[in-house]
């Protein structure tokens, strides 16, 4: 993982943590008051262009407490996003994915030369036909 790498993958926990916390914090538990912060952040956002739509999910302690979608699901049919709405997160994932290896290795659970494929390694090899 290059150190640009894990710089994004760090970025992105932390803009995720604190969103997810300044969203606890400005209820207090409060399930409207979560939803009317959550809302007014979103819709900024929206409004000054930094993404066109999302969901969001928070749940505390395990719990759920609420979820609401922002923007638009479909642009070209007028589609509102909703709590459902399923979004490609493209590679994204690799982020969160790196990060948890990183982890791993961190705590010594793993290393970057661990085999991943093969006899050793997660996956078996296939076997010669």
């Amino acid at each position: 993982m290059t150190k640009s790498m894990r710089y994004m993958a760090v970025v992105v926990f932390i803009v995720v943590a604190l969103f997810a916390s300044y969203a606890l914090a400005c209820g207090d538990g409060d399930v409207t008051a979560i939803q009317q912060c959550i809302g007014e952040e979103m819709q900024d956002g929206i409004d000054n262009g930094e993404f066109c739509s999302a969901s969001v999910a928070v749940y505390k302690d395990g719990e759920f407490i609420c979820s609401e979608g922002f923007g638009m699901a479909d642009r070209e049919k007028l589609i509102a996003a909703d709590h459902h709405t399923v979004f490609n997160i493209g590679s994204v994932s690799k982020m969160f994915c790196a990060s948890a290896i990183m982890i791993l290795v961190d705590d010594g659970k793993l290393s970057l030369d661990d085999t991943v494929a093969g006899s050793a390694g997660f996956y078996n090899e296939r076997p010669q036909i």
